[in-house]
């Protein structure tokens, strides 16, 4: 996506177009380089309109190679119009639900994602049913309604006549394009909430994070003590994110360690249960099994928990 991005602005659209095919059938999220492309170039580069769309018709090649691809594998699905499959509730249960409540969720699920890149506490590797509860009145939950706030200032960075030419601008582009693709929003995807999706977005938010750092070394002047200690909170901040990378990363060594990762991190989730009982089972702790397959029915009746169950008895 960068390097098409970067073959963009440096007048190289058949590079860019190349680019952006192979972020496309990379990840589903890279579908989104052409609109950052040409916001950059209209209102980064100054480009006038049908200049900027002209170039922008380069894209049209690799989009439809990509979304025939995705046809051929797919087939309906690929488009979002197949019939959702029932036993996808427990990953995404807006999917199942009505468009209020799907986007009054999506909303809460914005401000616990920028609060988890912010803050990166009870990182969780699933967030299955019911670990995140439907918001069904807006006005009840405080999550969702900074969640829209969050969003609606993303918006009008980027469309602010005094801002859009700038980083500041370009960070907000790059956090809304990606995100939302994966929001719930504008359609369901395959699961509620997954940090994953969010590598592309952060971006944007590191560009805005820059900025306010930028702004604060600004007005602290030329002073050597404000300025040194404005260093030493960055690389304080810079190495608590490293650390809480790594020890992320950790939970990914085993099936025991993740699992015991969902249990801690999602202990609502039916999946979480599940797996741990599948687990159990698979290591002929048969009573183990039966206490988390009867966690997970009461949490919902998941088939596939009901089947331990059974082979438990």
């Amino acid at each position: 996506m960068m390097l098409s991005l970067r073959s963009f602005t440096r007048n190289r659209p058949i590079a860019s177009a190349v680019f952006f095919l192979l972020a496309f059938l990379s990840k589903e999220t890279g579908i989104v380089t052409p609109l950052i492309a040409l916001y950059i170039a209209y209102t980064v580069k100054k480009s006038d309109i049908r200049a900027t769309l002209k170039k922008g018709l380069y894209f049209v090649p690799p989009l439809a190679v990509g979304f025939l691809l995705r046809y051929i594998a797919l087939g309906s699905y690929a488009f979002g119009i197949g019939v959702p499959d029932p036993a996808q509730f427990i990953y995404n249960p807006t999917a199942f639900s009505s468009w209020s409540d799907r986007v009054a969720t999506a909303f809460s699920v914005t401000f616990l994602y920028v609060q988890k890149i912010l803050f990166p506490t009870n990182l969780a590797p699933n967030y299955s049913y019911n670990q995140l509860p439907l918001v069904t009145n807006i006005l009840t939950s405080w999550q969702a309604i900074f969640g829209m706030i969050l969003l609606a200032s993303f918006l009008y960075i980027s469309a602010s006549p005094r801002l859009k030419n700038s980083p500041a601008g370009l960070g907000a582009v790059f956090f809304l394009a990606p995100y939302l693709m994966i929001s719930n929003i504008i359609f369901p995807i395959g699961d509620i909430m997954g940090e994953r999706f969010m590598y592309i977005p952060s971006a944007g938010i590191a560009i805005l994070i820059t900025l306010f750092g930028i702004h604060i070394k600004g007005a602290l002047g030329r002073r050597a003590a404000s300025y040194a200690l404005l260093v030493t909170l960055a690389a304080i901040a810079l190495g608590g994110y490293a650390w809480k990378t790594i020890l992320q990363n950790r939970i990914w060594h085993s099936n025991q360690s993740l699992v015991a990762a969902m249990l801690v991190t999602s202990p609502q989730s039916v999946l979480a249960h599940t797996e741990a009982a599948a687990l159990a089972m698979g290591n002929g702790e048969i009573d183990h099994a039966q206490k988390e397959a009867s966690i997970a029915v009461r949490i919902y009746p998941f088939a596939p928990a009901y089947d331990i169950l059974g082979r438990a008895a």
